[in-house]
């Protein structure tokens, strides 16, 4: 294999396995995003036990809670289906409170708003509520949607809030624009974050139970919503791994392409004994030594021949052609008439000369090989025979 089909083929697997992993990181985070038992960085868990240690009893429902007043945190994505969000707005104007981490534009206010969308620095957002005793929240998302002027504003930056709530009938409508500064892989870095998010919870519920509504409203639940949402969530932010495993897939098929039509391999068949019998003929006949080779050939077989038949060395070829034919069965009728022929052609080279040597040398080459083939055939039928008496 040439070195670039081996870089190619080394590209490939290196691109798939990045990609397959890049993928199960993907699903993993997001069947654990925002779960508030999950201890893992996409994890809530950080909250959940401040929360607890505030005297909450916390718990983690899928459906949303309507016989309770919550409060309740639930999580909205690009989609809330307008059934749910009338059933959850007629909830809070009965004395509900709900807490939107809103994902995207917020979801679950009864009117409309005009927002602006920003992109944090470094910056924290500062709060003038004397609840927060002055304590910063740091944002992580990477950017979010924020109101100039909210009815009831709790953090901003520059004057644009990401955190504030609305009333609504006897409820309240609470919107947290940035659901990823709560993660645990943050936490640790700013843990103020969780601070602000427990003293936002007291100020609206001082104890009792807490609902963390987890899938996100809107999810068909359990783990098809799960692996629908790490689809969308590995494209913009793993495209760049696709497109490179894309790029591997084209770089081997290149590498491995072949130049025009495939080529089956050339089968090695050995020559035939005739095609060997034949060129040596020819060979033979240009040299003048043509009945040399069939003198070999006979006397090869008449040894084999008086062998098999048990009869001494030298008996004479009729007499070896009779006991062959009784003993296998086969016509050697030829035999006697083949060393008959080559004898002649021994006294005709002995005493001719040159007129001998021209007279040979225009013997038929088909001729000289329809003799060797025949004492070839002969020495065939003699070992197919002696190989069926050892089997018996």
């Amino acid at each position: 294999m040439r070195p670039v089909r081996v870089f190619g083929l080394l590209l490939a697997i290196a691109l798939a396995l990045f990609f397959t992993f890049g993928y199960a990181v993907a699903v993993r985070e997001q069947l654990t995003l925002y779960h508030p038992e999950s201890s893992g960085q996409y994890g809530y868990k950080g909250v959940f036990l401040l929360l607890q240690r505030a005297g909450y009893t916390v718990k983690t429902v899928k459906d949303f809670p309507l016989e309770s007043r919550g409060p309740v945190i639930c999580f909205t994505g690009r989609f809330v289906p307008l059934e749910e969000k009338e059933k959850i707005l007629a909830w809070v104007e009965s004395g509900g409170t709900v807490v939107e981490m809103a994902g995207s534009l917020p979801r679950l206010l009864p009117f409309e708003e005009e927002y602006k969308f920003i992109v944090p620095g470094r910056e924290g957002a500062v709060s003038q509520r004397p609840v927060f005793s002055g304590v910063e929240y740091y944002p992580m998302g990477a950017g979010f949607f924020t109101l100039r002027s909210p009815e009831n504003g709790l953090y901003h930056i520059d004057g644009d809030y990401l955190i504030y709530f609305h009333r609504y009938g006897e409820g309240a409508v609470i919107t947290w624009t940035d659901p990823k500064g709560l993660l645990n892989k943050h936490l640790k870095a700013y843990p103020d974050n969780a601070v602000v998010f427990t003293l936002l919870i007291r100020e609206f519920a001082p104890g009792g139970d807490l609902f963390f509504l987890h899938p996100p409203i809107g999810a068909q639940g359990g783990k098809r919503a799960a692996l629908t949402t790490a689809l969308q969530g590995f494209r913009p932010r793993r495209g760049g791994i696709a497109l490179l495993f894309l790029a591997g897939i084209l770089v081997f098929g290149k590498a491995t392409a072949r130049l025009g039509r495939p080529r089956p391999l050339p089968e090695e068949t050995g020559r035939s004994y005739r095609e060997f019998l034949d060129s040596l003929a020819g060979l033979f006949q240009q040299a003048g030594a043509g009945y040399f080779v069939l003198e070999r050939l006979l006397a090869d077989l008449l040894a084999e021949a008086a062998a098999v038949a048990k009869l001494p060395p030298g008996t004479p070829p009729e007499l070896l052609a009779e006991n062959l034919a009784r003993l296998t069965g086969g016509d050697f009728r030829r035999l006697p008439e083949i060393a008959v022929k080559i004898e002649k052609a021994r006294a005709e080279a002995a005493g001719g000369g040159k007129k001998a040597g021209r007279r040979r040398r225009k013997e038929n080459r088909r001729q000289l090989l329809a003799d060797a083939l025949c004492l070839e055939r002969y020495r065939e039928e003699l070992e197919t025979w002696k190989k069926s008496r050892i089997s018996l």
